[in-house]
């Protein structure tokens, strides 16, 4: 329901300063929409969809691996959302470049479509990660295991998700 348009800003006019948020075209990280194999998934049946930034530069063979950031939509949305609808990848572009953050990989998850469960009950969804997700994450991306290097955040429906997790795992 959303299209957006960057307008830089321009300080004759005492706008606020959002380049942080405009697409990098020297610093670009990719996004990959990938599916990994999930026997819980509803539809599609047997894999689950997964979107994943891996910042510039990315190495799979780099020595040190990267840190994970999983990201979890609010309710009524799904994996996409972060970068079409947040920029999070330009905006990670930007921190990157400007070594305001180090380079991450960051998986966006989607818990529509996870077993039995209802909208609220985090169970499915906690399986859906633990089991599947990460595994997936581990066995393509050169990420880290330390959990000190692995971080997780939702927003809306996707933070009751996150409380899910911070209680019972």
């Amino acid at each position: 329901p959303d299209s957006e348009v960057y307008v830089p800003s321009d300080p004759r006019f005492g706008t606020l300063n959002l380049s942080w948020e405009a697409p990098n075209a020297r610093h670009k990280g990719t996004l990959l929409d990938v599916s990994y194999p999930d026997p819980q998934s509803t539809n599609p049946v047997g894999s689950h969809p997964l979107a994943v930034y891996l910042p510039p530069g990315y190495n799979p063979h780099r020595r040190t691996p990267y840190p994970l950031f999983v990201l979890s939509h609010g309710g009524g949305g799904n994996e996409v959302d972060w970068t079409t609808q947040g920029a999070a990848n330009s905006i990670l572009d930007n921190l990157i470049a400007a070594k305001k953050i180090q380079p991450m990989v960051v998986v966006m998850t989607n818990f529509n479509n996870l077993g039995t469960c209802t909208t609220f009950d985090g169970s499915c969804y906690a399986t859906d990660l633990k089991d599947y997700v990460i595994p997936y994450v581990n066995a393509h991306f050169n990420v880290s295991h330390n959990p000190d290097q692995r971080a997780f955040a939702g927003l809306s429906l996707g933070g009751l998700m996150a409380n899910y997790l911070l209680f019972n795992d």
